[in-house]
């Protein structure tokens, strides 16, 4: 009977670790950057001499966050690049020197005006399953942020290197030939761990089938257990009454 107990209590112990390790989330990478608006303009010279290229009118935050440590086998782990609109515009100036230095805006066209603005993504890691695996584009309008996502799955362990790559591509409202521009490329690395050998859905399972099994054998025990403190208690009651 004791030893029936034991091996139930590691049984118990051994499945909830591996339930909370292929449960719990893991390490997250983030980096963030800051687009200015001379990053995101058009390279071609303006069409009135003097004048500066248009671009988009708002800086931009760049956000890229991926899983640091994936477990073999794991699916639904997301690395989310997201490209959104700063709160407050900051208007470039230009300084002029004289008797008395001062700075004057810069008057930069608004490139929604005269263009369609798209934002382009891919995301290369070799060796890790990743979907969708292909160029994405997404049409950017002013104030509103834009967000790529992509599956990352592993099927080996190891140590993966990759970078996210993000275009503008611009459209002439007139018809006129498209440009398009690099704008970032962020790096990133994954780390994909088991658990001597069990990745994150076999851990899941067997913790889960363990614990269910060792409840439903134990179960008595665990009754009795009650049953006798529940006694004792009534028993320390009784003797604290007389």
């Amino acid at each position: 009977m004791l030893l029936r107990r034991i091996l139930l209590a590691l049984l118990l112990v051994a499945s909830l670790f591996l339930l909370a390790w292929g449960a719990l989330p893991g390490a997250v990478g983030s980096k963030v950057q800051t687009i200015s608006r001379g990053e995101m303009q058009l390279s071609t010279p303006s069409a009135e001499p003097g004048t500066p290229a248009p671009a988009v009118p708002e800086e931009r935050r760049l956000t890229l966050q991926w899983p640091a440590t994936l477990r073999q086998g794991d699916a639904n782990r997301f690395v989310v690049l997201r490209l959104a609109a700063e709160d407050e515009l900051v208007t470039p100036t230009v300084s002029l020197e004289g008797e008395e230095s001062s700075t004057e805006p810069v008057l930069i066209p608004d490139v929604y005006d005269t263009h369609n603005v798209m934002a382009e993504a891919r995301l290369d890691i070799a060796g890790l399953a990743v979907a969708p695996d292909e160029q994405v584009s997404l049409s950017l309008r002013p104030g509103e942020t834009v967000e790529f996502r992509w599956n990352v799955r592993a099927g080996e362990i190891g140590a993966y290197k990759g970078t996210a790559w993000l275009y503008l591509r611009f459209l002439p409202l007139d018809g006129g030939p498209e440009s398009r521009e690099a704008l970032n490329a962020m790096d990133i690395e994954i780390c994909t761990v088991n658990f001597l050998g069990i990745g994150g859905p076999a851990a899941r399972l067997m913790g889960a089938a363990g614990v269910f099994i060792g409840g439903l054998f134990g179960f008595g025990d665990l009754l009795r257990g009650v049953r006798w403190l529940r006694k004792s208690l009534r028993r320390n009651e009784a003797h604290d009454a007389a």
